[in-house]
């Protein structure tokens, strides 16, 4: 009886024992399969980590590139502003020395001015005595023929001046021009002429302006009727307008109001620009305003360098 229940006994404990380690197996594959699962999503992160690490590696290595291009160019910048240096450099180079020649030949140039200036005044006194000697002797002259002193005239500005002989006197020759000049309608050169030469006792110049008030409305007259177009008679009365400013300027240089008043003429001119208006503003022509404008700027200026 006591084999069999030691046999029993032995039997039941190795059975014991074999469910012991079954359930560890078990519990050991539950582990390996929990073990599993976390080394596949490690294998799955690792997979996804080194994908991602792949797309850095791509992007790191087109920005190599890039950069590798990048300092191409500036490699080839760099060698042209090298290159633009030393050409800047080479025409600086040029510019001094040109700059140093000019600069030379200009101080060579400044001594011959000087030079040339010198003699300008030696010759320009001589001149001025020569002068001197000939109105000597026209004055010895004038006195010889007519018998009594010369009395002087006023200067005469270069542009005006005209050769002595002594065959004429001055006075006549002066007449001569101021007579000539009234002849060719250039009765206001005439008047600026009459006052240097003071020759107001010949020549009366109020006489001599309203002689070139009746030329100008005239002249105005005979070209409004050779041409009745619009443009043509903006034309002429702003020619006509400036003629007429002109004559007022060389009323006031000589102070010729008290013989001349300036009412009618001014009341002419503020008839004439009121005329011109109109016939702007009825349609176009062939000269605009501005152009008038102009056209009227030049004639004052150059009637008022005719004074």
């Amino acid at each position: 009886m006591e084999v069999p229940c030691l046999i029993q006994k032995n039997f039941q404990t190795t059975i014991d024992s074999i469910n012991r380690e079954a359930s560890s197996i078990i519990s050991m594959t539950r582990q390996w399969q929990e073990f599993g699962g976390h080394y596949d999503s490690f294998v799955k992160s690792m997979d996804e980590r080194y994908n991602q690490l792949s797309c850095i590696e791509d992007g790191i290595k087109d920005q190599i590139e890039e950069l590798k291009k990048r300092e191409e160019k500036l490699w080839v910048q760099e060698e042209a502003i090298t290159k633009r240096s030393e050409e800047l450099d080479r025409r600086e180079e040029e510019l001094n020395s040109k700059f140093s020649s000019a600069k030379s030949q200009y101080d060579e140039w400044l001594k011959k001015l000087d030079a040339e200036e010198i003699r300008f005044s030696e010759n320009h006194a001589k001149l001025q005595t020569m002068a001197r000697e000939i109105q000597e002797r026209d004055d010895r002259f004038l006195e010889f023929y007519f018998g009594k002193p010369h009395v002087p005239v006023v200067p005469v500005s270069d542009e005006c001046k005209t050769p002595s002989t002594r065959s004429k006197s001055k006075t006549l020759i002066q007449s001569e021009l101021i007579e000539d000049l009234i002849d060719k309608d250039r009765r206001l050169q005439a008047i600026k002429h009459v006052f240097e030469f003071n020759l107001g006792d010949k020549f009366s110049p109020a006489d001599l302006i309203q002689d070139h008030l009746r030329y100008i409305r005239r002249s105005a007259k005979f070209y409004k009727e050779k041409d009745g177009g619009l443009s043509n008679q903006i034309v002429t009365i702003t020619k006509e307008i400036a003629d007429l400013k002109a004559v007022i300027k060389c009323i006031q240089i000589h102070q010729l109001e008290d013989e001349v008043p300036l009412d009618r003429i001014e009341n002419s001119i503020k008839r004439k620009e009121e005329t011109k208006i109109g016939l702007v503003k009825l349609g176009p022509c062939t000269r605009s305003k501005a152009k008038l404008d102009q056209l009227e700027q030049e004639r004052i200026k150059k009637r008022l360098r005719s004074i």
